[in-house]
């Protein structure tokens, strides 16, 4: 049954790429395409400072590696890009409950 519903999917994708969903005009047509978005790595930390006068401090830190690949509707890639971004730690206050 699951590979039944893949061709059923797979179908479906397909007559819309090609532009023969009812919902799409013709200019809306030209602009179909596949986006697709990979994380290639993630990761992060998380850091506490113990103060008796000040109380305590947690910081954390997160960091993300992402791959873009824009293609049109026929395969071809029109566009990739790979963007990194890293948060820097970023103090809260512990819940001391």
């Amino acid at each position: 049954m699951s590979e039944f519903r893949q061709l059923i999917r797979a179908e479906k994708l397909d007559q819309f790429l090609r532009g023969g969903s009812a919902t799409l005009s013709r200019r809306a047509e030209a602009n179909v395409g596949i986006l697709k978005l990979r994380v290639l790595a993630s990761g992060g930390s998380r850091r506490e400072t113990r103060n008796f006068f000040l109380g305590n401090k947690v910081s954390y830190s997160g960091s993300a590696i992402i791959e873009v690949l824009l293609f049109d509707a026929d395969g071809t890639l029109r566009a990739s890009e790979v963007f990194s971004f890293h948060t820097g730690f970023r103090k809260m206050k512990a819940n001391d409950k």
